[in-house]
């Protein structure tokens, strides 16, 4: 185990959590290396609402590669965060590919004047595969495009043709299904069905609470049965939450003061989280906090919820969330 150093916060939440401190997904990394890592390269599309981990699962992929694919593959991870102005575009992403590749190999693939040149991107990428190189390119905040989507339209038809003939395999991150994203801008999705998809919702209460308990452990205290029934409380297991109960019991060491600290940190990315619910989702959570006269759910809205961590067993993940829900109007 690797020891902290003692007085230090052992939990972070707010920037992706670094590959030696990834906590669980164990079924979910166990389905990305059937996809990534098997006898031909599958693209995967992960999805997850607002603090789910899912900016944390790509770098954790990139700094544990060989957890996911052997080492004879030769497995190259590209990854592009969308969120960068400087990707707000096709080109931008073809440069970004581009320089991202030279870096880790120490060749250029295809000259940045060359990044309009269809054949000459292609041959690049094509000398990379048959040099039996395994190239993945991960794509953090995809649903970044729908601002400007009619600009990647054509962009998706050329990065599936590109997958489809094995230069890459693509991991997408979203919010949504991509089907989702371009429904809801009247489009139809270019990449078809060449993405399988894997959704991150809670952690298992084994996973969380075996980071928690082994995260007071570097630090050399210990955690009760009753704080990990809090920190449940407070979370429900989803990643970010866990991290910021967890957090702020290790710093207060006292239960009414973490619940207290939590609600106020909460309550920003409540209100994030709940901004980008459906009325049908924002609906559903009402009626499992008993509020009354909501209008009849429609089909699989209480599914995805359960699926996305924000439901158990029918009830709202947090006692804190719950009363963020009772005061909405």
């Amino acid at each position: 185990m690797q020891k902290d150093t003692p007085g230090v916060n052992p939990f972070g939440y707010g920037v992706p959590v670094p590959p030696q401190y990834f906590a669980g997904r164990v079924e979910q990394r166990a389905d990305l290396k059937a996809r990534v890592g098997g006898i031909s390269a599958q693209s995967v599309s992960v999805v997850g609402l607002h603090r789910s981990g899912k900016s944390s699962l790509l770098q954790y992929i990139a700094g544990r590669i060989h957890e996911f694919c052997l080492p004879e593959q030769n497995p190259l991870v590209i990854t592009l965060d969308l969120q960068s102005k400087s990707l707000h575009t096709p080109e931008g992403i073809v440069e970004g590919l581009r320089r991202r590749i030279e870096r880790q190999t120490g060749h250029t693939p295809w000259r940045t004047d060359q990044n309009s040149d269809g054949f000459a991107v292609d041959d690049g990428l094509e000398a990379l595969r048959d040099s039996n190189v395994r190239l993945l390119v991960q794509l953090d905040e995809f649903e970044r495009i729908a601002a400007r989507l009619d600009l990647f339209q054509e962009w998706g038809e050329d990065f599936r043709a590109k997958a489809s003939a094995g230069y890459f395999a693509m991991i997408l991150s979203t919010r949504r299904p991509l089907a989702e994203i371009y429904d809801e801008c009247g489009l139809t999705s270019p990449f078809g069905n060449i993405f399988s998809t894997i959704t991150l919702g809670a952690l298992k209460r084994t996973e969380w609470m075996d980071f928690v308990r082994n995260s007071f452990a570097r630090t050399g205290m210990t955690v009760s049965d009753v704080d990990l029934a809090l920190i449940e409380e407070l979370s429900g297991g989803l990643p970010f939450y866990m991290q910021m109960a967890a957090s702020l019991l290790w710093q207060h060491r006292d239960q009414d003061k973490t619940r207290q600290a939590f609600r106020v940190q909460s309550s920003e990315r409540f209100r994030e989280l709940w901004s980008a619910l459906s009325p049908a989702e924002r609906s559903a959570l009402r009626r499992a906090i008993g509020s009354g006269g909501q209008p009849p759910l429609a089909p699989g809205v209480v599914d995805d919820l359960e699926r996305h961590g924000l439901l158990r067993d029918g009830d709202v993940f947090s006692s804190a969330f719950a009363s963020f829900v009772q005061e909405q109007r």
